[in-house]
């Protein structure tokens, strides 16, 4: 116990031994019961220590008023120091918005300065309210457009504004957010759109010389007008652009048999693939390809060269708009597409065939060029230095071209100058056939005709040269004179099995052959003709020939092989009677004794049901099958058709008229084979 009055301790007693004062018990009395009622007491949330140091880490204002109302007990100088530390971070994590603000300055010092750069390049003629020109935006970026038309335009904005309703007109527009590339669209001056494709439409709205771009992802974009003119080459910015703005599989329309597909090499290359599934041989699938191509060739609506099959098939591929590729001189477009295709099997099979032709872009890339028509139509790609390969021609005379390393051309005409060209001084020629022309020192002109064969574009190149008004064919060395190429006796080969067919070479170089084939005479009544067409040689030794019409997407390839030639047919499902098998020459006199018959024992053996189903749809081969059987009894026929493939049959002597014929000369296996291939035939 303590005394009141003067602080003096004792234990026993109820007044102070010091002083006398009476002590009062009900003072220990109530300081216990005031610290019973505290201990009892229950802090709220706010007061409650570890809640105020989670305020003081994540929302600190609220942490420091919360400290210094609730806890009276923390001593003061302890308060002041997590004060102190608490304002100290809070001011290092305030820093950035003071650096955004410098770089914000910088952006529209920038800004500035981009906009004097454009008005010393650019007319200063800016005129309001008028939408074509150059625009700069508050964080510097570019917007440019201008109309195909001025007139038009012109016009369709005041018929929008009269009469409103869709008005279009053709622009050229490069956008803030792909200044890498110019691209092609429409304006709507009524709806105030511009559109690059279905799903890629920007909202404009101008007022004197501020435009409102609304991007297709609704971004807001504040350009002021710098220029009326509009220069696409001072507006490109590349500098955002990487490899995945590039890579991907942009397919022909809705179909999956053309596209083009762009693989990522590494951060700075990629590879770009010409597939055409289209294509009979898996050997021409692959178009045409580059490798190791920067991305830096794709900008600025550059062309990128593509290397065919052959030195002088040479393609060439440029972005129309940043979802769209296109080919020179394919007017389809190539859209991108999220749907992929595994090209690996096709690359390593045609890598193997062409392994004289280089893919690598650096190798080829800059001897391959585009030029343009006078009228400015049409477009032609081709390799500038062809007469690095193809130099010599034969003729009536034998001509060499040869080049320095400067692209200078000398002609020599058995083996005698005539005139000298550079390879730059050229220009394309539209005509029946496509050539380039060379203007000579001597004031004469060359001609250079890419390909001869245009009929086939998936044949070997037959390049030519005119000069003086003669004609002279590249000569591959395969032969050893024009007259020795030109001097061929025609050949007969017959096919050993299934209907008579007939296969005729009327001439062979080294370029490639000229065939007909027939089934049954060689006449208009023939079952099937096709007369005199070009084969060309694709194979190392010239014992591959292909032939592929472009209309009707029908082909065959005639490989030369021991015993004589055999043919493979493709897209010949429109044919009953395929020309395809093996074929010997006529005169091989054992291998021809039943190249006339279909099913030579069908007299005496029933016939393989196997074998005849596997002709099933083919109502032409059953028709012949079926009156093969009459024919060797010798019963003649109505129609010229029939009558005439049995009169080309060795082993045929029409006698009996058809109404003549009795068919008790049939046997029991004739007619059961008679009942089978009829079962097969199609009404």
């Amino acid at each position: 116990m303590k005394c009141e009055k003067c602080g003096t301790d004792f234990k026993e007693g109820i007044f102070c031994p010091n002083c006398g004062t009476k002590y009062n018990n009900n003072i220990d009395y109530m300081k216990n019961n005031e610290n019973n009622n505290s201990s009892n007491r229950k802090e709220k949330l706010y007061q409650r220590t570890w809640f105020i140091w989670l305020m003081l880490i994540f929302i600190f204002p609220i942490g420091l008023y919360l400290m210094w109302k609730y806890k009276k007990r923390w001593k003061t100088f302890v308060k002041i120091i997590i004060t102190v530390i608490v304002l100290f971070f809070a001011w290092c994590m305030l820093l950035p918005t003071e650096n955004e603000d410098k770089s914000n300055s910088n952006q529209s010092n920038e800004t500035e300065s981009k906009e004097k750069e454009l008005e010393t390049k650019l007319s200063d003629t800016v005129t309001e309210d008028y939408l074509p020109g150059t625009y700069v935006a508050d964080n510097g970026q570019i917007f440019g457009i201008d109309v195909a038309d001025t007139d038009i335009f012109n016009l369709n904005a005041k018929l929008a504004d009269a009469f409103g309703g869709c008005t279009f007109s053709d622009c050229s527009v490069i956008f803030p957010d792909s200044t890498w590339l110019e691209e092609y669209g429409i304006i709507d001056v009524a709806d105030k759109t511009i559109s690059i494709s279905e799903n890629l439409v920007y909202k404009y709205k101008i007022k004197k010389d501020k435009l409102t771009l609304t991007t297709p992802n609704n971004e807001k974009i504040v350009l002021k007008k710098v220029s009326d003119e509009y220069n696409p080459n001072e507006l490109y910015d590349t500098s955002d652009v990487g490899v995945d703005d590039i890579i991907g599989n942009y397919y022909c329309g809705d179909s999956s048999n053309s596209f083009i597909q762009v693989n990522k090499k590494d951060d700075k290359t990629v590879n770009v693939y010409y597939i055409d599934l289209r294509a009979l041989e898996p050997s021409y699938r692959v178009v045409a390809w580059a490798e190791d191509v920067p991305v830096s060739e794709f900008y600025k609506n550059k062309y990128v060269a593509l290397m065919g099959n052959s030195y002088g098939n040479v393609y060439a591929c440029q972005f129309s708009d940043r979802f769209k590729l296109g080919i020179v001189g394919d007017y389809n477009a190539y859209l991108k597409n999220e749907v992929d295709t595994d090209i690996d099997e096709l690359l390593d099979y045609s890598k193997k065939i062409y392994t004289d032709v280089p893919y690598k872009y650096s190798e080829f890339a800059d001897k391959i060029v585009v030029l343009t028509s006078d009228d400015g139509k049409e477009d032609i790609v081709f390799n500038k230095s062809w007469y690095n390969k193809y130099s010599s021609f034969t003729g009536d005379a034998e001509i060499d071209v040869k080049s320095d390393s400067d692209g200078k051309c000398d002609v020599y005409i058995n083996n005698i100058k005539n005139c000298s060209f550079k390879d730059s001084d050229c220009e394309y020629i539209v005509g029946t056939s496509t050539c380039i022309k060379y203007n000579c020192d001597n004031g004469t002109s060359l001609y250079y005709y890419p390909n001869l064969n245009e009929d086939n574009p998936y044949s070997v190149p037959r390049p030519a040269i005119s000069i003086n008004n003669q004609q002279y064919t590249y000569n591959s060395g395969e032969s050893s004179s024009a007259d020795e190429e030109n001097s061929f006796d025609v050949q007969i080969f017959r096919r050993q099995t299934g209907p008579l067919c007939t296969l005729e070479i009327s001439k062979s170089d080294y370029q490639g052959a000229n065939i007909s084939l027939y089934i049954g005479k060689n006449d208009s009544q023939s079952y099937r003709r096709l007369e005199n067409i070009h084969v060309n040689w694709i194979g190392n030794n010239n014992d591959v020939g292909n032939y592929f019409n472009t209309e009707t997407y029908y082909g065959l390839d005639l490989r030369q092989e021991s015993y004589g030639y055999s043919i493979t047919e493709f897209g010949d499902e429109n044919n009953e009677l395929s020309f395809a098998g093996t074929y010997v020459s006529v005169d091989s006199s054992d291998d021809l004794k039943t190249s006339d018959e279909i099913f030579p024992n069908d007299a005496v053996n029933l016939l393989d049901e196997a074998t005849v189903a596997d002709y099933a749809g083919q109502n032409d081969f059953y028709e012949l099958a079926i009156n093969e059987i009459y024919a060797r009894h010798g019963r003649k026929f109505n129609d010229k058709k029939l009558q005439n493939y049995f009169e080309a049959c060795s082993w045929y002597n029409g006698i009996i008229e058809p109404d003549e014929f009795d068919e008790s000369v049939l046997s029991s296996v004739e007619k059961q084979n008679l009942q089978l291939l009829a079962g097969y035939r199609e009404e």
